[in-house]
């Protein structure tokens, strides 16, 4: 046996769960080896270390206090899901009336515009100029969009 299988049945041998063949096989390389020697002893001695440590007791009102704030996260989060659910539903609201009203507005803009536009031409400066004819009167603007 190499070291590489000891580490490998390392836990097996400590708790004495190997068949006696593997375990004779462990004993004769922990003769030869040193520094399997040397990690088995300091296994056992964390292990001695370990069971004779007292584990100490938490304060009685440890746990009151984790109940507390448990319950505490619990009342926070259908306020923080109601909060996300009203930003997201305002967000949703605010795009869908701004394409609704856009859709209006360019709708009621065009019917607003049914009326015949003329092109004035000023004869000294060449500039031209909008001129709606609303009702018999002509109405002359420097909107080049054409609203009034």
């Amino acid at each position: 046996m190499n070291c590489k299988e000891f580490r490998r049945i390392l836990s097996d041998y400590l708790d004495g769960t190997l068949t006696e063949k593997i375990k004779k096989e462990a004993d004769d390389h922990l003769k030869i080896c040193r520094s399997c020697k040397a990690l088995v002893e300091d296994v056992r001695l964390i292990q001695k270390y370990t069971t004779e440590t007292e584990i100490p007791m938490p304060s009685p009102y440890i746990f009151q206090r984790i109940e507390t704030r448990i319950a505490a996260e619990k009342r926070k989060r259908p306020y923080r899901l109601i909060y996300k659910l009203s930003l997201g539903a305002t967000f949703i609201a605010l795009i869908v009336s701004v394409l609704f009203f856009g859709i209006f507005r360019s709708e009621r803009r065009y019917a607003e515009n049914k009326q015949q536009i003329y092109i004035v031409q000023e004869e000294s400066s060449g500039y031209e100029y909008p001129v709606y004819n609303t009702g018999g009167k002509y109405i002359l603007t420097t909107y080049t969009t054409g609203s009034l």
